[in-house]
Order: structure tokens, then C-alpha cells, then sequence
């Protein structure tokens, strides 16, 4: 699979397997060839891994055994993941998104700092986040 399809291209595609559903069997038949897509592409990902020069020569037993391995199932905690990598690259991102937004905000909240506004008099740090008036000049950064 050369990429993930887009949103628009899979309900495409639903509709011509089924053109005539309602909004709930659309998206259900959505679901289902979402998860179509995300096993081709895993597939796909352990394919190119044991196609790789360092590991092109085991033996068939050996690599059907580590395909086998890596696209079985995991339990991550509580959470059920439908094989390994999908489990250590879900837990990584999740990780490294949240610890990115505090670093951005520790960054920002430095800059202010550097910048002579005092906590909780010049500025606010927020952590319900909704729109602000950007023309504010106690909001304004930029």
C-alpha cells in the first residue's frame, strides 16, 4: 500500500460496495475498511522489514515466525492493540505529544518571564483552553 487513504477516498469507496446506506451503515462500512487498510499497511511495513539485507536470508520458517510474532495481537496494560508495533508506535506518540505541548508551553511561559510579566498578575496560564481576543494586549505575544 503506497499510502493511507484519505477520508473522502474511503467513503468513495464504501459507496460504491454499498450505495445505498443510511449515515450509520456508512460509517460502520468506514470502520471496517479503515481496519482493512491499517492490517494491509502493517502487513506491509513487516514485509519490507524481513525483505531487508540483514535479515533477507533466514530461514522461511524463521521469518514467518517473526511475521507472525509482530502482526499477533498485544495487550499494552489494559488496552488491547492489534499487534506490536502498533502498540510501541501509540504509546510513543502519545508520550511524546503530550511532553511536546508542555515543552511548548514551558517555552512560552519562560519567554513571558524573560520578557518582565509576573504570574498570575500579567499573564495567566490556562489549562481549560478556549478562544481568545488575540487583539487583547494582555493576550498578545507577537
Amino acid at each position: 500500500m503506497e499510502k493511507f487513504p484519505s477520508a473522502k477516498e474511503i467513503i468513495e469507496e464504501a459507496r460504491r460496495i454499498e450505495p445505498r446506506v443510511d449515515i450509520n451503515q456508512l460509517h460502520a462500512l468506514t470502520f471496517r475498511l479503515m481496519v482493512k487498510y491499517k492490517e494491509v499497511y502493517y502487513q506491509d511495513k513487516v514485509k519490507y522489514f524481513l525483505s531487508r539485507s540483514s535479515i533477507v536470508n533466514l530461514p522461511t520458517k524463521t521469518k514467518l515466525r517473526i511475521k507472525k510474532e509482530l502482526l499477533r495481537p498485544v495487550k499494552g496494560g489494559d488496552i488491547w492493540y492489534s499487534n506490536f508495533m502498533e502498540e510501541a508506535s501509540r504509546r510513543i506518540s502519545q508520550t511524546f505529544q503530550t511532553i511536546s505541548g508542555n515543552i511548548a508551553e514551558l517555552c512560552v511561559e519562560q519567554e513571558l518571564i524573560d520578557a518582565g510579566l509576573i504570574k498570575k498578575v500579567l499573564y495567566e496560564k490556562k489549562r481549560t483552553y478556549r478562544f481568545y481576543n488575540l487583539s487583547s494586549k494582555i493576550v498578545r505575544f507577537f
